[in-house]
């Protein structure tokens, strides 16, 4: 091998380099989100919605963002959304908890919380009409797959399917 062969392959080299470094600081500076939801209480807000009494122990259905990305996002807090048997609950449903205090932006590796109450959460997307399964031998039947989410400003969508919603027993699980 003369030294043209060896410039001409480490050029080839250089170039695939370049191209992959390239590729891999626009992967690491995209925006990305992870949205989970779980149960919690009142206890961890301090805001309450005027004129209503809420016991710390009030429970509620909770969604926590958090910016695992390379980018600030600004959230629309008039853009949460949680979907369930074919229905969906907006900002303007019900009451929200935690939406006035909503950062913009939200920081890399920072997160928010925001909440609705339970109670709300099952009349809104009629969980009622899974009465008939609270048994021990169709209790299946209740699990809801939900689907939660927001915009941002720029109206990306930034979503979770992987949480389902147990009616039978009233506790929210990750899909494995």
């Amino acid at each position: 091998m003369d030294i043209k062969t060896l410039v001409s392959i480490a050029g080839v080299l250089g170039f695939f380099i370049s191209v992959a470094t390239f590729v891999l600081t626009r992967i690491e500076r995209r925006k990305s989100i992870v949205v989970e939801v779980y149960k919690g209480d009142y206890s961890e807000f301090s805001d309450t919605p005027e004129g209503e009494l809420v016991n710390d122990d009030t429970e509620l259905i909770k969604i926590r963002l958090t910016n695992i990305g390379g980018k600030s996002v600004i959230v629309n807090p008039d853009s949460f959304f949680i979907k369930g048997l074919g229905k969906e609950i907006k900002i303007h449903n019900t009451d929200w908890i935690g939406i006035e205090k909503v950062p913009s932006p939200l920081q890399v590796g920072s997160s928010l919380d925001v909440a609705i109450f339970q109670s709300s959460f099952e009349k809104l997307l009629n969980l009622k009409s899974l009465d008939k399964y609270s048994n021990t031998e169709e209790y299946e039947k209740t699990v809801v797959p939900l689907e939660v989410g927001f915009r941002d400003h720029k109206g990306k969508v930034f979503k979770t399917k992987s949480f389902k919603y147990f009616y039978y027993v009233g506790e929210i699980e990750r899909n494995t």
